[in-house]
């Protein structure tokens, strides 16, 4: 079955909350049920016919194209696949359980909060807070895979408590700050102040961190086994992460934020 798509239908002028448009929310509705459905352009309730031209079969794949002011792309959702043709706004698969999302431009801010489990990959780069923690909340992503091809913006990972967030080119300042548990990987560089309260999990890097925070203590240079089981699980993943499959687990490794507990890893590869 052909997978169900939704074209806008002229530029929009203000932000849309896609979050009602999810393959299980979707599941068993006429494409006309579909169209008539209500949903949030900026301060306006509208129905989802009003914003976009939708076709195809209803299926548990969704397509968008034609815009970048989609937020909360995929938000809770826990089965099927969501598509968007170009960039995405912010909130793209926050609370997310299960399912695949794939952006083939960019991404906002606060992408992947929340997250539970399933898969998002970005095409292009990725906003502030990326896996982290929403306004007023405690924890961040809590399971499943995040891949960035391009740039993470500052504070990737903030209060992350589980999964593994890859970015295959450069992360901004705080990087993995608050981290609790959990694994994040920069292929590229990385900004001021990496680890900054971290209490536990890994931050893998290419290169070093800009400036390494006083708070984290050298302990030397390692082979660690569970690098290689990591490296094989990202082999399929596509370049840059499946160029690490069969490198040595060679790292240098520091452990901190000393001020945090000082249970947490930065491995800088070697």
């Amino acid at each position: 079955m052909s997978a169900l798509t939704f074209t806008l239908r002229q530029k929009a002028v203000q932000r849309i909350d896609v979050s009602c448009l999810t393959p299980e929310k979707v599941a068993g509705m006429s494409l006309d049920q579909i169209r008539t459905l209500p949903i949030h352009q900026g301060n306006r309730q509208v129905s989802v016919g009003e914003l976009f031209a939708v076709a195809g079969g209803v299926s548990d794949e969704l397509v968008f194209s034609g815009c970048s002011q989609l937020d909360h792309v995929g938000q809770g959702m826990s089965t099927g696949r969501i598509r968007v043709e170009g960039d995405a706004g912010a909130y793209v698969g926050t609370a997310m359980r299960s399912g695949e999302i794939v952006i083939s431009g960019s991404v906002g801010i606060f992408a992947a909060c929340g997250m539970r489990g399933g898969t998002l990959t970005v095409g292009g780069n990725a906003g502030d807070f990326l896996g982290g923690a929403l306004p007023g909340e405690m924890r961040g992503m809590r399971g499943g895979l995040v891949r960035v091809l391009g740039n993470a913006g500052d504070r990737a990972g903030d209060r992350m408590r589980r999964g593994a967030i890859l970015i295959g080119g450069n992360a901004g300042v705080c990087c993995a700050s608050r981290m609790i548990a959990g694994t994040i990987a920069v292929f590229g560089t990385i900004g001021e102040r990496a680890g900054y309260g971290m209490t536990r999990g890994t931050l893998l890097c290419a290169t070093a961190p800009d400036r390494i925070l006083p708070t984290f203590n050298e302990c030397g240079t390692f082979e660690l086994g569970f690098l290689t089981l990591l490296y094989k699980q990202w082999a399929t993943l596509g370049a840059p992460f499946a160029e690490l499959s069969g490198r040595s687990p060679r790292v240098q490794r520091l452990m901190g934020d000393l001020g945090a507990g000082g249970k947490g890893e930065i491995l800088v590869l070697r």
